[in-house]
């Protein structure tokens, strides 16, 4: 009866043959990571799947050594070697447990089919799962902040119908005065003392108003913005 229970357990843990067959997200991919922010200190128990593997008093410190993220192995494994879903990102620290542990236990892999002797464990990472900044569209409304957006799209923000969305900057809300967004035709330039503001867009750039040039040439009301000859765009120029 222990026998069985043995192999039910690990069973949970090395994935048993099972009916049908595809590939999935059983397998982690893991990465070294640099990273000077947060460390890690805490004293926890930890308590395995399967018992002789429990630990009191364990010592978590430092800072994150490897982000293991779900991974499918092409070509798939063997039937009877693949594993459960895996739906989660973990991070990975070192950890010290005091002592070895005495069970030997037989197991094998995709990798290494045929049964392996196992014996003096001894514990040396705990991975736990991680919780990545979402994509702007699966972030929670009204938290839309804590979306990310593709570089140059915008920042995370209310949609306007409850959900979020990456949204331009509006000018007076940034730094980079070129990434400002403005109306039409306007620009997001720098003002001397006061930072980024929305001013007549210049002259020079594309027709932005239909068939006729609309930007700024200065004070002097007798130039004007006109479209250069044969061109698409426009340029400052004098006019009776």
């Amino acid at each position: 009866m222990a026998t069985n229970r043995r192999w039910a357990i690990a069973c949970m843990l090395l994935a048993c043959p099972v009916a049908g067959h595809a590939a999935t997200l059983d397998a982690l991919k893991c990465h070294t990571v640099v990273t000077r922010e947060g460390k890690a200190s805490e004293t926890v128990d930890l308590h395995a799947l399967l018992p002789e593997f429990n630990s009191n008093q364990c010592r978590v410190k430092g800072r994150v050594r490897y982000f293991c993220v779900p991974a499918t192995v092409v070509p798939p494994a063997p039937p009877g070697f693949d594993g459960p879903v895996l739906e989660s990102a973990y991070d990975c620290y070192k950890v010290k447990c005091s002592g070895t542990f005495s069970p030997t236990e037989a197991v094998s892999d995709r990798f290494v089919p045929i049964l392996q002797e196992q014996s003096r464990y001894r514990t040396d990472l705990l991975c736990v799962p991680a919780h990545m900044r979402p994509a702007c569209g699966d972030a929670l409304f009204p938290t839309c902040s804590e979306g990310e957006c593709a570089t140059g799209t915008g920042t995370c923000q209310p949609n306007g119908t409850g959900g979020c969305a990456c949204l331009p900057i509006a000018c007076g809300n940034t730094t980079a005065c070129g990434e400002g967004a403005c109306p039409p035709d306007q620009d997001c330039d720098v003002i001397p003392n006061f930072g980024c503001a929305c001013r007549p867009a210049r002259c020079g750039g594309p027709h932005v108003f239909g068939p006729q040039c609309g930007g700024d040439c200065g004070l002097d009301p007798t130039v004007h913005c006109v479209a250069n000859d044969d061109s698409e765009f426009c340029h400052c120029e004098r006019t009776p």
